[in-house]
């Protein structure tokens, strides 16, 4: 990982002298100096985590495979039936376009994944690219009833 974008040599020596290592020819925008690094996008995966401590002790979670490609992963605290968490990743080479259940009110990313196209969070469904993922933050409009089976 480089240190800066600001020169030749990623921030490792000043611009007189030659690395002993080759730079990575995305070190303009991949490096610690720049905001939408993958450092920052794993620190604030960190920090979110470490905020939201109760999301990952006494919870419920579901896991849906919405074709070959696309993962989601809700979860949901036991007493807090309002708000859910939504981690969803397109594993596939395609983007996919998925809807939400109707039982989603408002739905806001928290952390997503970068790059050269992003993904698109809108209030009845998503856009994915591939090899994208994202954790959203949904609430919810109503309460799904339980399915209820009669013999």
């Amino acid at each position: 990982m480089q240190w800066t974008a600001d020169n030749s040599s990623g921030g490792f020596t000043d611009n007189m002298t030659n690395p002993w290592l080759p730079l990575n020819p995305e070190h303009f925008s991949t490096n610690v100096q720049n905001q939408k690094s993958r450092l920052r996008e794993v620190m604030r995966a960190i920090s979110f985590r470490k905020t939201t401590l109760r999301l990952y002790q006494q919870n419920e979670q579901r896991v849906e495979i919405l074709d070959p490609n696309v993962i989601v992963l809700e979860r949901k605290h036991q007493r807090d039936n309002t708000k859910r968490m939504l981690l969803a990743a397109n594993f596939g080479n395609v983007s996919e376009d998925k809807e939400f259940p109707d039982s989603y009110g408002s739905v806001k990313a928290v952390l997503a994944t970068s790059g050269p196209t992003r993904s698109r969070i809108g209030s009845r469904g998503f856009t994915i690219t591939p090899g994208a993922a994202f954790l959203a933050e949904v609430r919810l409009m109503y309460y799904p009833s339980p399915t209820v089976v009669v013999y």
